[in-house]
């Protein structure tokens, strides 16, 4: 699988997810627990890309 696949089949696994807590058919409290997680995690990831000494010059 491509990583684009990945992707793609993340969201869509997701999306249903979400679909399933809109219904009323799952619990909210697990995908608000995902969500703060993995914002944590992407700003975590995001951070760790930022050159310490600057940028080039």
């Amino acid at each position: 699988m491509t990583t684009h696949q990945k992707i793609g089949l993340s969201l869509v696994l997701f999306m249903a997810w979400a679909a399933f807590v809109y219904l009323g058919r799952s619990p909210v409290e697990p995908l608000v627990a995902f969500l703060r997680d993995a914002l944590l995690a992407l700003g975590i990831f995001t951070a760790a890309l930022v050159d310490p000494k600057g940028p080039p010059k």
